[in-house]
C-alpha cells in the first residue's frame, strides 16, 4: 500500500508534528498546502526516523502545495498540467501501476463567489480530462484543499468534478450521459469524503469556521478531500481513510473537538492509502 498525507498547515512551522505523523502512519507521500517550514528544516525532521530519505518533488508554476516523498524521484513524472491552483503529474511506484496525481488548493470561499468556485472546479475537471487523454491513463486521484464541500455545485455539476458519494453508482454510470439531444458524456469521480460529515465518526469535518455568519452555514466543512476515478475503486479501502486528530503525542484538536489553530492548524490532516501494486490482471 502507498500511504498519502495531505495537510493545510496554514503557514505554521509544524515540522515536528508532520514528522511524527509520517513516522506513525508510515507515510510515503506528503502534501502540504500553505507550507510554513523551509525545505531543509522539514526534510531534516522527516529523515530523522526514516530509513528511506524524503525528497521534495518540485512543481514549476504551482506553489500552493509542496510535495515530499520517500519514493524514488524517478517515480514522479514531470507536470502534465499546471495552473495557479492545481497541478497534475504521473506517479508510478516501484513495481506498480502508473496513476495520475492531481494536487489542488483552490481559491478560498472567503474571496470568491459560489459561482466563481463552480467555474474553478469546472476548469480543473477539464484539465484533468485533457491530461487523461494526453497520457492515455484514467487512473486519476485528486487530492487537496478544494475549499468547497462535497455538496457544492462545482463538485456535483456534470461539467464540474462530477463527484458522487456512492462508488457503486460510479461503477454503473461512469461515464455519465447528459442531455436529451446532442448527448455528451462526462467522466465521474467517487468522493468518499461524504462519509465524514457529522458525528457518526469523529471528527465531523476537516475545517470549522463560524466567523462569516451567513444565514446558511454548516459550520463544520469537509474542504480537504480525495476523489478517485472508477479505475482506482478496487484499489481504495474506505476504512483506511482518516481525518487525523493527533500525531501520537499532541492533540490537533481543542477540547471541544475543533481544530486547534494555535498548536497546529485550522485544518485537520487527511490520510489515505492506495494499493498501487501491479497485479496479474493489470500488466501496465
Amino acid at each position: 500500500m502507498t500511504t498519502f498525507l495531505f495537510w493545510n498547515v496554514r503557514r505554521k512551522p509544524l515540522e515536528s508534528t508532520i514528522a511524527r505523523l509520517v513516522e506513525r502512519h508510515e507515510v510515503d507521500v506528503v502534501l502540504l498546502a500553505e507550507p510554513g517550514t523551509p525545505e531543509v528544516a522539514l526534510r531534516r525532521e522527516l529523515n530523522k526516523a526514516s530509513l528511506r530519505p524524503f525528497r521534495r518533488v518540485p512543481f514549476v508554476a504551482f506553489t500552493r502545495v509542496e510535495l515530499y516523498s520517500r519514493l524514488p524521484s524517478a517515480c514522479f513524472g514531470p507536470p502534465v498540467r499546471e495552473e495557479d491552483h492545481y497541478a497534475i503529474r504521473s506517479l508510478r511506484v516501484p513495481h506498480g501501476i502508473e496513476v495520475l496525481l492531481a494536487v489542488a488548493h483552490l481559491p478560498s470561499p472567503l474571496h470568491k463567489k459560489p459561482s466563481d468556485l463552480r467555474s474553478v472546479c469546472g476548469g480543473l475537471a477539464e484539465d484533468i480530462g485533457r491530461a487523461e487523454e494526453e497520457v492515455k491513463n484514467d487512473r486519476t486521484v485528486l487530492i487537496g484543499d478544494l475549499n468547497v464541500n462535497p455538496f457544492h455545485d462545482g463538485m456535483l455539476d456534470v461539467r464540474g468534478l462530477n463527484a458522487v458519494a456512492d462508488r457503486e453508482t460510479v461503477r454503473r454510470k461512469d461515464p455519465r450521459t447528459f442531455g436529451r439531444r446532442g448527448q455528451r458524456t462526462f467522466r465521474m469521480f467517487y468522493n468518499p469524503m461524504w462519509g465524514h460529515f457529522g458525528d457518526a465518526a469523529a471528527p465531523p469535518g476537516t475545517y470549522y469556521y463560524d466567523q462569516s455568519n451567513p444565514e446558511v452555514d454548516p459550520l463544520w466543512n469537509v474542504f480537504d478531500q480525495v476523489l478517485l476515478r472508477k479505475a482506482l475503486l478496487d484499489r481504495f479501502d474506505h476504512a483506511q481513510l482518516e481525518i487525523l486528530v493527533s500525531d501520537g503525542q499532541v492533540s490537533l484538536t481543542r477540547p471541544d473537538g475543533r481544530p486547534d489553530a494555535e498548536r497546529a492548524s485550522d485544518h485537520l490532516p487527511l490520510l489515505f492509502r492506495l494499493d498501487l501494486r501491479r497485479r496479474a490482471d493489470h500488466a501496465g
